[in-house]
C-alpha cells in the first residue's frame, strides 16, 4: 500500500478521464475529508 510521502501515478482512458483523474486528486488532497 501506500504511505505517507509516497507518489501515486494514477491513468484513466475514455472521454471523462480527464475528470475523473482530477476528481481522484483533488479528494486525495482534501485527505478523503477526514477529519483529525
Amino acid at each position: 500500500g501506500a504511505v505517507l510521502g509516497d507518489t501515486l501515478v494514477v491513468r484513466a482512458e475514455g472521454e471523462d478521464a480527464e475528470e475523473a483523474v482530477k476528481t481522484l486528486s483533488d479528494l486525495v488532497n482534501r485527505k478523503f475529508d477526514e477529519e483529525k
